[in-house]
């Protein structure tokens, strides 16, 4: 017998990767994903862990869901799940990651009937790499996903080619570490050049990638090939070489700084977007003073500016020096205002440039989606959703 299930999804775009090949399985048994957790006979709650607070989130995620929904069966999966100091209230089914698909197989006889996915054909979040061994000092994710694993490249480029032909548009490289992706001698930029020679009308976008991880092969890709969006994510983190150095990162200001000149170079437009932590331990005012004076140099499309928080287990936790939660406050609102400046000015040199834009959503009066190069666009009039629109910024 079909039943609805409703998935949750906490965190980053590899617990979104994750669930959809849940959803994909579930879908393949017969089952019918719902978009309300209170019609759902079954509810899975994909955690995330990488702060405190994302911690928190889940917790009262598990609660809120369970509360709306007595009767549904739980499963909690997740990072919080791995991690032991999560303090996850005893809800539902709790099964780490590494077990989760195997545990779902007992739904593989209920229903024999094929259903068709309801969710979006728009995009796909292609799970090419899981783990990480950098071990930056505020990051407790090397802790719950050590176990660096690359998916063959032959099983990549099958499941892509699967998504183009059911009519996904755009292909997003994600990994907790994508540019260590490494299987047999395939690197991820070899990765990438077999991807591009698939069949179909799409376009190819890569995930956050580690600055020190970027070559000039994959920018020569980026600058060439026009299936490949031009918006690479470059998390920053600090904005001095202490602060990089106490984040025990793997590059200076400088080298992130030459980077992006080298990929403001390209002869085809390429936007960069970040991450920063603001008030890590031991963050001076001058360090805040020279991240509001990087914010200024119109290189960024946009940041995520994030607030340090306390994580246990991690070495920054140990740190002396701790910033006060009062300044960090008012660094992240001085920061945040600079960033909303700083992408007036980055919107204003875009303009002229010709954008594509995949129409993902339609509202009364236009219509919306991302470019090429990471830009929401609203455009005002209905276009099918799922199809490209060419214009100027």
């Amino acid at each position: 017998m079909a039943m609805n299930f409703y998935i949750k999804t906490l965190g980053c775009k590899v617990n979104q990767a994750e669930s959809e090949d849940v959803t994909k399985l579930l879908t393949e048994y017969g089952h019918i994903y719902t978009k309300s957790p209170i019609s759902a006979d079954l509810i899975i709650i994909n955690t995330c862990t990488v702060t405190h607070i994302a911690d928190r989130k889940s917790r009262q995620m598990i609660r809120k869901l369970k509360n709306e929904n007595p009767i549904a069966e739980v499963i909690v999966t997740g990072c919080s799940v791995e991690n032991e100091t999560s303090n996850l209230p005893e809800i539902g089914v709790v099964i780490k990651k590494i077990n989760l698909i195997n545990y779902l197989h007992r739904y593989s006889s209920s229903c024999n009937n094929k259903l068709t996915n309801e969710l979006s054909k728009v995009r796909k979040n292609l799970l090419v790499q899981n783990g990480c061994n950098y071990f930056c000092s505020y990051c407790i994710i090397p802790f719950v996903r050590n176990n660096l694993i690359s998916y063959s490249s032959e099983q990549l480029l099958k499941e892509a080619q699967e998504n183009i032909n059911q009519g996904i548009k755009e292909i997003v490289l994600t990994g907790i570490n994508l540019g260590l992706y490494n299987h047999n001698g395939v690197t991820l930029t070899g990765l990438v050049k077999q991807l591009l020679q698939l069949k179909g009308d799409f376009r190819l976008r890569l995930g956050s990638i580690e600055p020190n991880l970027v070559t000039d092969e994959l920018l020569t890709l980026i600058e060439n090939e026009n299936k490949l969006c031009p918006h690479l994510h470059l998390p920053l983190q600090g904005s001095s070489d202490n602060l990089l150095s106490l984040m025990q990162r793997k590059y200076t200001l400088a080298d992130y700084l030459s980077l992006v000149n080298k990929i403001n170079s390209l002869k085809r437009k390429t936007t960069v977007t970040s991450d920063i932590i603001i008030g890590h331990p031991s963050e001076t005012e001058d360090d805040f003073l020279a991240l509001l004076s990087i914010l200024t140099q119109n290189i960024f499309l946009n940041i995520h500016l994030f607030a340090y928080s306390v994580r246990e287990g991690t070495t920054s936790a140990t740190l002396p020096n701790h910033v006060p939660e009062i300044i960090k406050k008012a660094r992240m609102t001085q920061a945040q205002l600079a960033l909303k400046a700083n992408q007036k000015k980055h919107k204003e040199s875009l303009k002229n440039i010709h954008y594509n834009c995949l129409i993902e959503t339609n509202k009364e009066n236009y219509s919306e989606g991302y470019t090429e190069h990471y830009v929401l666009i609203q455009i005002p009039k209905k276009l099918p959703i799922n199809t490209f629109y060419i214009d100027q910024y």
